[in-house]
């Protein structure tokens, strides 16, 4: 199992600006919502989804997160499971609620072992879940699985 102190870990201490210029370019074209806050996680992760050519923007809290989501269209939204003052469930059933979601992958991201099969995670229907810190490949791969159906893309 790897550490936190695996360089090949976003969110890692030896994290670097190489991580991303290692990576193949893609012009998916996907628009990604980021809320985390923590801000190297959202400094990574941005860095290394924007190299593959997706629009992303970034949200340290819930608030900021639903704001970004009324404003627009996401294909992706990766949301932190516990924020302050929220959860990634919360906002979860907010964007639902409001039916701001459309056909966008939610994913939580946690640095919680065990998160997956808690039983609040479990009772959401098995949301796709990215452990943190997360290898390089995991991002790309839940990024990849999401069709690009947004402002008039067609699906990739």
């Amino acid at each position: 199992m790897p550490t936190n102190d695996d360089p090949n870990l976003c969110g890692s201490p030896q994290t670097t600006a190489r991580t991303t210029s290692n990576l193949p370019h893609r012009s998916t074209g996907r628009r990604v919502l980021i809320v985390d806050d923590e801000p190297s996680i959202r400094d990574v992760m941005s860095r290394i989804l924007r190299r593959q050519g997706h629009a992303v923007e970034v949200a340290a809290n819930g608030a900021g997160a639903l704001a970004l989501a009324r404003a627009g269209a996401f294909d992706l939204i990766i949301c932190d499971l516990n924020l302050p003052g929220t959860s990634g469930l919360d906002i979860y059933a907010e964007l639902v609620r409001e039916r701001l979601l459309g056909g966008a992958l939610f994913a939580l991201a946690t640095g919680e072992a065990g998160a997956s099969a808690s039983p609040e995670v479990v009772g959401f229907g098995g949301l796709p879940l990215l452990a943190k810190p997360f290898e390089l490949a995991g991002l790309i791969d839940l990024v990849g699985r999401v069709p690009t159906v947004r402002a008039g893309r067609s699906a990739a």
